[in-house]
């Protein structure tokens, strides 16, 4: 019971963008995003797999506005 009071307090905000605030449990190693404000920003999802430990660096290209499929 301890140990889940701890883990649900070891959230650390590593990176506030304005829009989502991305945070790590020190405990478990686990990432998350969370809405900090109003407004729309795409989602760091390479961060949250761990492919780049840096959340402002994105692992993915971004599409194009609409979020419509870039074809070749």
């Amino acid at each position: 019971m301890l140990r889940r009071i701890k883990i649900a307090r070891a959230w650390r905000t590593v990176h506030d963008t304005g829009v989502n605030a991305y945070q790590e449990n020190e405990i478990t190693g686990e990432r998350r995003v969370i809405a900090s404000g109003s407004g729309y920003q795409p989602v760091n999802i390479g961060w949250l797999r761990g492919d780049v430990d840096d959340p402002t660096v994105s692992a993915m290209p971004a599409l194009p506005s609409g979020g419509s499929v870039i074809s070749k």
